[in-house]
């Protein structure tokens, strides 16, 4: 229990206090975690996949199926590669929940998900 109460007040500050869902003002009180890869689907309990929701729109994006992610606000060293603008590739910035509200994105986000996870090098166990 203290690690979620943790990763709860970890989401309270890099949420920024509320709802993530687009134009929503409901406070960090009102809202859940969610998992942006549904445990259900093999998704981990973190920070890095969750995102604060009230229950009126925690609702709305399993009906609709609507996928979010985390980006950065200094996402890219052009805006779309990822990178601190000096090429090495840093990620720099303030993480935030970015939504994708085209109906049923989380199938392509859940696709996309297994495969870099299929494809992620494996660590290999040092021999002596």
């Amino acid at each position: 229990m203290p690690r979620r109460r943790a990763q709860v007040r970890h989401l309270w500050l890099r949420d920024r206090g509320g709802c993530t869902f687009p134009g929503c003002t409901r406070p960090a009180g009102w809202t859940d975690a969610h998992h942006l890869v549904h445990w259900a689907d093999g998704g981990p309990t973190s920070i890095d996949n969750a995102a604060l929701l009230c229950r009126a729109h925690h609702s709305i994006v399993h009906t609709h199926r609507y996928s979010a992610r985390i980006t950065h606000d200094n996402d890219g060293d052009d805006g779309e590669n990822g990178g601190n603008g000096d090429g090495s590739g840093t990620r720099t910035g303030r993480p935030r929940v970015e939504w994708d509200l085209t109906p049923g994105s989380y199938e392509t986000a859940l696709t996309e998900w297994r495969q870099r996870r299929r494809t992620r090098p494996r660590s290999v166990p040092a021999t002596t």
